[in-house]
């Protein structure tokens, strides 16, 4: 799961890093 979301927000680059605050807050 971590690692769909990880590439995703690799991906989006720009909104990646917000992706991976909202990971860890999940």
């Amino acid at each position: 799961m971590i690692s769909k979301n990880f590439l995703m927000f690799k991906k989006k680059s720009k909104d990646g890093r917000e992706t991976i605050s909202n990971i860890k807050s999940s």
